[in-house]
């Protein structure tokens, strides 16, 4: 990954050494005998901390005890700066991803009665209907396309439902996500917070005059700092949700049926087995780190010998630490029996995401509603099949075959 100085020379601040600059691009990682996660190991083989020029210029940290210290210390490590790289000029942020530990507590206490394991659990049947209706619904012909068939519904279907948001919605907020999360051009991602302000406006607004019980209208009824809370807040924590909790789960999902339909014994092992299906949810996070989130360093610190200025954004990639050879013993290898199952899919620290209960219950329940009623599947090999990175590493299609 050697760098084109004279494209790249006045992008590279002047107090990054040569030896740690690499023509690295997040959204495009190449993938290893076609596995993308094995593209972003890679990165064990180069320097713990490098520079790249792309993306507005970002450093990335290679290994999994300096990504556990980035998450969990917020001196220097900040996420007020933006949590995503390229870094947006815009007016809002992403509340609470976005905020500081100030602010913080009150947005995580307006969150709390919609998120935590009782509310989660009380999905739960909602959430096994559905995944029953679309695994029987969708094969009847001996297989699928199972991002479009299966995991882009799911997920989405029952987000909406707790936000109180008609299920149509769905087709019409796909390409915003999608532009936001996986478009590096500022354009498309601009236009994209554009479109989803305007949209929740729209909606949260409706709401005002029409109050129910779900998300909104509970966001709506409670008070901050002893006073409602604001309009611009309320628009920006739904955002937040919103971007977060349309895609991370679908790619997820998309990730374990791949695994599991190109390794048998692994799928044999759950049907046979399923008490392993909660340890195997999180064995498969941790191979399958699908989230890509940034900090910014609060000051100038000089981290392992290597000098980040103030306001410099890291890359810390949720992969790049469950597949570290320095942490763990052949990381490479899924083991659903394994102990140390550790993982950053949903972030740590004091801004680990609030949906984590949501998504485990999700994508627990998908399989152990489907590995029973289709024990036996491959990848279709007649269809493409594309994985691509970005802020959050996804499939667009997963061609299975019921065999």
């Amino acid at each position: 990954m050697s760098v084109n100085f004279t494209e790249y020379g006045p992008d590279i601040p002047e107090h990054v050494p040569a030896s740690l600059v690499s023509d690295f691009d997040y959204f495009a990682v190449a993938r290893v005998n076609g596995d993308l996660h094995l593209g972003w190991h890679v990165l064990h083989h180069g320097p713990d901390i490098f520079f790249t020029p792309r993306n507005g210029g970002h450093c990335l940290i290679t290994r999994a005890e300096d990504i556990k210290e980035a998450y969990g210390n917020l001196d220097p490590f900040i996420s007020a700066g933006q949590n995503a790289i390229p870094r947006q000029v815009r007016d809002v942020r992403f509340s609470p991803a976005e905020f500081d530990p100030a602010e913080l507590d009150d947005v995580r206490l307006l969150l709390l009665p919609r998120f935590n394991p009782a509310a989660i659990n009380a999905l739960e049947t909602t959430a096994r209907a559905l995944c029953v209706s679309l695994t029987e619904g969708a094969e009847p012909d001996g297989g699928c396309e199972f991002v479009s068939a299966f995991a882009k519904h799911m997920p989405i279907q029952i987000f909406l439902t707790m936000m109180d948001l008609p299920l149509g919605d769905a087709s019409r907020l796909a390409p915003i996500i999608e532009r936001q999360i996986h478009d590096p051009s500022m354009e498309a991602m601009n236009q994209s917070f554009a479109a989803m302000l305007s949209y929740l406006d729209e909606k949260v607004t409706a709401r005002k005059r029409s109050p129910g019980d779900v998300i909104i209208s509970s966001l709506l009824a409670r008070k901050m700092n002893n006073a409602p809370v604001p309009h611009a807040d309320i628009l920006s924590i739904c955002m937040t949700l919103m971007f977060a909790g349309l895609d991370t789960v679908v790619s997820a999902q998309s990730f374990f049926m791949r695994c599991l339909a190109t390794h048998p014994a692994h799928r044999r092992q759950l049907v046979e087995n399923p008490a392993l299906i909660g340890n195997a949810v999180e064995e498969l996070c941790r191979h399958h780190g699908v989230t890509n989130l940034a900090r910014s360093a609060a000051k100038e610190i000089v981290y392992k010998g290597v000098t980040m200025k103030a306001g410099e954004q890291i890359l810390l990639p949720t992969v790049v630490f469950g597949l570290d050879e320095g942490r763990l013993t052949d990381p490479v290898t899924i083991d659903f029996t394994r102990r140390d199952v550790t993982h950053f899919i949903f972030g740590g620290g004091v801004h680990r995401c609030q949906g984590l209960h949501l998504a485990r219950m999700e994508l627990r329940v998908m399989l152990e509603e489907r590995l029973p009623r289709i024990p036996d599947f491959s990848v279709d090999e007649d269809i493409g099949s594309e994985a691509k990175s970005g802020k959050v590493n996804a499939m667009d299609r997963r061609p299975l075959r019921v065999n």
